[in-house]
Formats: structure tokens, C-alpha cells, sequence
């Protein structure tokens, strides 16, 4: 199933304490988000992977961005 999904910039963390620039993809079927360093559109493909890795409802659907 294909799923929308919202990207949100947003500050992060890093290992070093320090505040990094990184997105937040939100699921719009079940509100799920994964987190990434960076701004870039590799920063949210890796968002995109890690939703359909990490589904709490065990889906494997096709994670797209709205634009």
C-alpha cells in the first residue's frame, strides 16, 4: 500500500551534545516517525526505509513524501 508521509525540519541531538539540523517523516496511517541527521533528500530516504522497517502494525507498505 503506498502511504503519505509529512517531513518536518526539526533540531537533533548528537552523540557530541551538540543541537544538528535533521527531519522527522510522520506515517499519516498510523502517526509513526523516525528521525535523521540532516536536511538532504538521503536524510529522508533513510526516514522513508526506517518506517517500513520499524512498523508497530508489522505493514510492509511503500512510504512517499507529500509534496
Amino acid at each position: 500500500m503506498k502511504i503519505d508521509c509529512q517531513v518536518t525540519e526539526i533540531i537533533l541531538t548528537n552523540p557530541d551534545d551538540r543541537e544538528v539540523a535533521g527531519v522527522s517523516v510522520e506515517c499519516s496511517r498510523c502517526g509513526h516517525t523516525t528521525k535523521s541527521f540532516g536536511t538532504t533528500a538521503k536524510s529522508v530516504n533513510r526516514c522513508l526505509f526506517l518506517l517500513r522497517q520499524e512498523c508497530p502494525n508489522a505493514e510492509e507498505n511503500f512510504y512517499v513524501v507529500t509534496r
